[in-house]
């Protein structure tokens, strides 16, 4: 079992006056030692909040903010100071398409729970639309007692607009796709699966797409052109990889009939720099000698 610590006044010890001033002084010293050693690593905390790219905030449980980081003008248009005044709340910057889900998110943060990386779009102060990765958690003392809330806010609006992009590209390479017609041009999985499968695709081999996809596209091929086809597989999975892999090979028609063909495979990558997709694109090998 645990002993409580006495507290005792100085004035109930029997200390004579200069023993009191030398007692009154160490105690005056050492108060300052560690009000300073708090102030440093309040700075220590503060710097290396600072020096992250996301928006930081310290916002305590009755709402009022302790800390937000440098980056906040940057990332919103306001000033941090305009937050500390009250002038503008979290809320305010939250667009309305992600008020709703915040208002949800903020009673859990209060309520003690974490979060992370809950996406919410957001308008700056001069209007523009952004998109950020919020996270959360609760800020608790060393007896368990929660004081407030750390929010962080990274900005991907450069990533949302290339995926927005990417859709779009891709959209428009579809249909020009399901137009192409003397060449197939068919995707394929990592392991060489058939994703999509356009119309000369199914004019060539007379397997409709509904066929297709879900077969494996090398079992198509006669036998020296399945080889050259598993080789140029397994070597785009190596990156970076040749710009593209070209082969002759002969395809089994669903007629049993083969149709020599050149192929040419070209990967896709993720950020990982793993194959995604594998886009092939064949043709009669006559037409190109005609």
């Amino acid at each position: 079992m645990l002993k409580k610590h006495r507290q005792v006044s100085i004035e109930k010890l029997r200390l004579t006056n200069p023993q009191r001033e030398g007692v009154l002084q160490l105690l005056a010293s050492q108060k300052n030692k560690y009000r300073k050693l708090l102030h440093e690593a309040h700075e220590r905390l503060h710097i290396l909040a600072d020096m992250t790219s996301s928006l930081e905030f310290w916002q305590n449980i009755d709402g009022h903010f302790e800390h937000i980081s440098p980056v906040c003008e940057k990332m919103t248009g306001y000033v941090p100071s305009e937050f500390f005044n009250d002038e503008v709340r979290i809320e305010d910057i939250i667009h309305p398409d992600s008020r709703r889900q915040f208002a949800r998110d903020k009673k859990k943060a209060v309520a003690g729970r974490s979060g992370t990386d809950v996406e919410y779009k957001f308008l700056r102060k001069d209007a523009q639309v952004r998109w950020a990765l919020t996270s959360w958690q609760p800020v608790v003392t060393r007896r368990g007692r929660q004081i407030g809330v750390r929010i962080s806010i990274r900005d991907i609006t450069a990533q949302k607009l290339f995926q927005e992009l990417a859709t779009n590209y891709e959209t428009a390479f579809r249909a020009l796709v399901s137009e192409a017609q003397a060449v197939a041009v068919i995707s394929l999985d990592p392991a060489g699966a058939v994703l999509s499968w356009n119309a000369a695709a199914e004019r060539m081999s007379g397997r409709a797409e509904r066929d297709a996809v879900g077969a494996g596209f090398l079992g198509m091929l006669d036998g020296a052109g399945r080889e050259d086809g598993e080789r140029l597989l397994d070597a785009l999975r190596v990156f970076p990889p040749e710009p593209h892999a070209t082969f002759l090979a002969a395809l089994t028609r669903s007629d049993a009939t083969l149709l020599p063909v050149r192929i040419t495979f070209t990967a896709l990558y993720d950020s990982d720099q793993k194959v995604s997709e594998v886009l092939c694109f064949f043709h009669a090998a006559s037409v190109e000698t005609a």
